[in-house]
Formats: C-alpha cells, structure tokens, sequence
C-alpha cells in the first residue's frame, strides 16, 4: 500500500496532479482490496480496535486478542522503521 501510494506521488508528476482527495481514495481502495483479500486468511483483523471490538462483543477469545493486538502493533512498528529507513 505504501509502495502504491508513494509511486503514483512520485511518478510523472507533471501529467498527474494527484489531490489529497485521489490519495484518500486509494488508501481507501487498496485497504479494501487487502481486506476483501485476506479475511478468508484471519479474518480481516487489519486494524487494532476493530480486533479489540470482536474480542470484546465475544466473537474471538481475549487470549487470541492479545496476540493479535501484539502482532498489529509489532507489524505497525516494523512498517514505521522500514518507511522511516526508506525516507531518511
């Protein structure tokens, strides 16, 4: 996502004039591309609260919360550093 994001910013930019709006609609499509993608896999669990509110109305085990809110927040963490590295 982040490389599809940055590509069309950075490429050709003098035919494309790209608005926050246009970079608002693909961060939104390509979230819905990876959801519609994936949650046969896990169940879509792509943001924290959205797996803290499953965990909360009983439809996962706390247990499974919990390694799942760890591993989102550990994946948050490595995708920072590796766009920070990428940038700096």
């Amino acid at each position: 996502m982040v490389v599809a994001t940055f590509s069309l910013v950075t490429l050709n930019t003098d035919h494309y004039h790209l608005t926050t709006t246009h970079l608002g609609l693909l961060v939104g499509f390509l979230v819905m591309l990876l959801i519609e993608g994936s949650h046969h896999i896990g169940g879509s669990h792509l943001n924290p609260v959205a797996t803290l509110a499953f965990g909360l109305d009983g439809r996962i085990p706390l247990l499974k919360v919990f390694f799942y809110l760890l591993a989102q927040c550990a994946g948050g963490a490595c995708g920072s550093a590796l766009a920070y590295a990428c940038v700096s």
